[in-house]
């Protein structure tokens, strides 16, 4: 099927029914803060951001939206007034509140299932460059993003975009996710001016790509000297509209971007349903499906944590996720490796493993005569690299046998990395 032609034929986008509900919840809420801000006389003043007031949101179990205090710059902490502000707003009702920290504390509201709140304190700049945090141009970002949508249908491509690479598993700047930002994936639309052709300029690409679309820089030189050497690593620069220094796609990893690629080269060829439905529950699936078809021995591990959820909680999991997966390929060969963060403080890691023949099993220096005697008559076949000797030892047999000694003898350095307790999960 031509690809336009089913584009067309998605329904990816809220009901009119449901943004009406959803924007009376915002507003009530928007009421309550300013009612707090008054109270307490904080100078500051509270706005939907995010998808929400860009038109963007799509289609999902639980809708976030965004909603800013702007605080005034004559503040040099705002985080004890956020916290007055949201006591004084919530007081009396049963709303689920949560404060997580971060380069800036902020906060969490639940009222029910299907709606998350996150209040987030960010500081009133006339200028991008006197940003003190990157919230801090939030407030930029909804402007731009939504005078360039205007009155066009790119708030739907938008939208596509954002499905496509929450399928993919490549959507969020967290950093443990490396992915497609949310105003980044905003600002490739706008540029590319449709979710079709972005996947077509993208999806063969070679080398590193750089999008200046607001033409910041007047040659690629300028670049390299204005814009810090950590934001120009990766495998695409999008320098953003709203200030050149910053890069929006600074935390997508090269590996996201080619998984992004793969997806979008088999949809472009064979379009279908599936690339906009699932995510890391459909990456698990396949993953399980791929190991019984290869007859391949799959492990599926469940991480912990006692570390603050969010962020800081995933990234720790998937650190020990990592290691495992290191160590494991000491013995294994890693077929393939999913880490599937569940949120609060727990992430599942899977594994599919591939027995390894032999293993290198290192010896003494070639100098240690007595030593490597006794090595070279321990084992049948013994080489010499590098002045030092090595010998082939066979593999084991199972991972799932392997794990438990694996745990045990790294035990230390897990739980050094945040991960308080791994179960081994034995119905794969």
């Amino acid at each position: 099927m031509e690809v336009k032609k089913f584009l067309s034929g998605l329904d990816v986008e809220i009901s009119k029914a449901e943004k009406k509900d959803l924007q009376s919840q915002a507003n009530k809420v928007l009421a309550q803060l300013a009612s707090a801000i008054k109270k307490h006389k904080i100078k500051a003043q509270a706005f939907i951001g995010g998808s929400m007031a860009k038109g963007t949101l799509a289609q999902s179990a639980e809708k976030d939206i965004d909603v800013f205090i702007r605080f005034d710059k004559s503040y040099a902490n705002v985080v004890p007034y956020l916290d007055k502000i949201v006591k004084e707003a919530f007081k009396g009702q049963k709303a689920q509140i949560t404060k997580l920290h971060g380069s800036r504390d902020y906060f969490q509201v639940r009222f029910g299932p299907g709606v998350l709140f996150e209040l987030v304190p960010v500081i009133k700049i006339s200028s991008p460059k006197d940003a003190r945090n990157v919230t801090d141009l939030s407030y930029f970002h909804v402007g731009y993003v939504k005078k360039k949508i205007g009155k066009t249908k790119l708030a739907r491509e938008i939208i596509l975009m954002k499905l496509f690479c929450k399928s993919q598993g490549v959507y969020g700047a967290e950093s443990y996710i490396q992915g497609f930002s949310g105003y980044g994936v905003e600002c490739l639309i706008l540029h590319f001016r449709s979710f079709e052709k972005l996947l077509k300029a993208l999806a063969d690409v070679k080398g590193q790509v750089v999008i200046d679309t607001e033409k910041r820089y007047t040659q690629p030189a300028s670049l390299v000297m204005e814009m810090n050497e950590s934001k120009r690593q990766g495998p695409i620069i999008f320098v953003d509209p709203t200030w050149k220094e910053r890069n929006v796609l600074a935390a997508l990893s090269q590996e996201n971007f080619e998984r992004f690629q793969k997806a979008a080269k088999a949809f472009l060829k064979h379009p279908s349903k599936k690339f906009f439905e699932g995510g890391k529950e459909k990456e698990v699936e396949e993953t399980v499906a791929y190991a019984k078809k290869a007859h391949l021995e799959v492990i599926h591990l469940s991480l912990s944590t006692d570390r603050q959820s969010g962020d800081i909680a995933a990234t720790k999991l998937r650190r020990a996720h990592q290691f495992l997966s290191q160590e494991l390929a000491k013995m294994f060969i890693i077929e393939r490796a999913v880490f599937w963060y569940t949120g609060e403080q727990t992430a599942h890691s899977y594994f599919v493993v591939k027995q390894k023949e032999f293993i290198p099993c290192k010896g003494p220096p070639v100098q240690f005569a007595d030593h490597a005697a006794a090595f070279r008559k321990e084992h049948k076949h013994v080489e010499v690299r590098e002045g030092w000797l090595y010998a082939q030892k066979p593999a084991p047999k199972s991972a799932r046998a392997y794990l438990p000694l694996l745990l045990k003898a790294e035990d230390v350095k897990l739980r050094a990395m945040g991960a308080t307790s791994i179960q081994i999960h034995h119905n794969n």
